[in-house]
């Protein structure tokens, strides 16, 4: 895999839209800073300069967004595994240890061009205030500092080989971290427990399956 490192542009999942036909085959756009780092619905990354991974990879083998996300969250867990950090998977694309988000995953079709991007941000030594108690980093839970570029090789190497595995080998694994703990999403007003998810992103809730998307993950704690 390729892998181009900037000291700071304003988003690696803008630059690579824009220059992926430059690149052939698998690469790895990281930058230590973004000016204008993207989230998921138009949301803000923010991150402290240096302190964290930022990423973006394109893998030639990744040709459904199903597999985009089954393979970026495995390999953000394995990759956490690797320095004795666990973690866990919440709907619909972050990570997250005790209740307290560690990554987040933005996927992006280039429909004019037939390729997925894969945004990471992966919180790795940002010491978080009292303001963003939401959030928590690699540093925070062990009490180390991690060198960002070490951890960056070691999601590179994890997103390749979870890559090269079948879309329904990846649903059964990402099941098997998803649902160590029960799933509780918002349909309407209403607490539903998210009993099962397909390839295709659809969640079964109270035996019917429905989009993801249109639960919301966002309120209830996993139990």
């Amino acid at each position: 895999m390729q892998t181009i490192t900037f000291a700071s542009i304003p988003s690696t999942n803008e630059y690579l839209k824009k220059h992926i036909d430059h690149h052939q085959g698998d690469v790895c756009i990281h930058a230590y800073h973004q000016s204008d780092g993207k989230g998921r619905r138009g949301r803000v990354w923010a991150s402290v300069d240096g302190a964290n991974l930022l990423v973006t990879y394109h893998l030639s083998r990744i040709d459904t967004n199903a597999k985009a996300l089954f393979t970026s969250a495995l390999s953000i867990l394995k990759t956490l595994e690797t320095y004795g950090i666990s973690a866990n998977i919440k709907l619909p694309n972050d990570i997250f240890h005790n209740n307290r988000k560690l990554a987040g995953i933005l996927i992006e079709n280039l429909t004019a061009k037939n390729k997925i991007i894969i945004g990471i941000g992966l919180n790795v030594n940002e010491t978080f205030s009292d303001h963003f108690p939401n959030a928590i980093s690699m540093s925070m839970i062990s009490g180390t500092t991690y060198p960002i570029d070490a951890v960056r090789d070691t999601l590179s190497e994890k997103m390749s080989e979870y890559a090269s595995k079948s879309e329904e080998t990846l649903l059964e694994r990402f099941k098997v971290s998803l649902f160590k703990n029960d799933i509780y999403a918002f349909y309407g007003n209403k607490s539903v427990k998210v009993q099962d998810i397909d390839s295709k992103f659809h969640c079964k809730v109270d035996g019917s399956w429905l989009s993801c998307d249109a639960l919301d993950f966002s309120l209830p704690k996993q139990k």
